[in-house]
Order: structure tokens, then sequence, then C-alpha cells
């Protein structure tokens, strides 16, 4: 599961903010969406980038799809981030069964 966490008021990013608050269900707003085959053991390792273009945030993300098949890298994208229910997926950057370096060994099935 993936979530958003605000930090502090006037965080500068020059110490590690202190008293985060813990992060509970009501901050997850990305999970693994059912039925995905390369999404079957989860998601993680969130990269969000802003895009002042389209006022659209960016989502790039970690999908294990299990032991065999492996992990690839997804894209997903939203307007209002904290909802979950706006996170739209864009596909796969690089595909489950990879090797190093990150090369994509064939289709991936939704």
């Amino acid at each position: 599961h993936i979530g958003f966490v605000p930090f502090p008021s006037g965080y500068t990013g020059a110490d590690p903010p202190a008293g985060l608050p813990r992060i509970t269900p009501e901050h997850i707003v990305f999970s693994p969406q059912p039925g995905l085959a390369d999404e079957k053991w989860g998601t993680q390792d969130p990269q969000c980038a802003w895009d002042p273009h389209t006022s659209q945030y960016f989502l790039s993300y970690t999908a294990w799809a299990g032991t065999s098949a492996g992990w690839g890298q997804k894209a997903a994208l939203s307007q209002t981030p904290g909802d979950p229910a706006s996170w739209k997926r864009i596909g796969p950057t690089f595909t489950p069964n990879n090797s190093w370096p990150i090369t994509p060994k064939g289709p991936v099935e939704y």
C-alpha cells in the first residue's frame, strides 16, 4: 500500500522532520489492484512528481508479481492524489520477469 503523510508546516528539507504522524489506513491512497497479476504481491517504492502544465501528479511505483515473475515498474496519475479513487494506472514502464540491467522480457497480461 502507498500512503501520503504530510510533512510538518515550515519543513525545509534541511533536517529530518520530527514528529511525523503514524501511518494509518486513512493515509493509504494507492493499493494493489485486485485481479492484476503484476500487483499480486503488492506495490511499493513510490515516487511522485507534480506537472504544473497538466495539473496532474505522476506516480512511479514498484509492482510485485511474485517470486517466479519478479517485479516491474509502473506508473499512475491523478489530479487529486489524496483521493484513492482518483488514481488512474497508465501501465508498466518495466515489466515483471526483468533482469539486471532492467530489461523487459515479454508482455504482461492485464
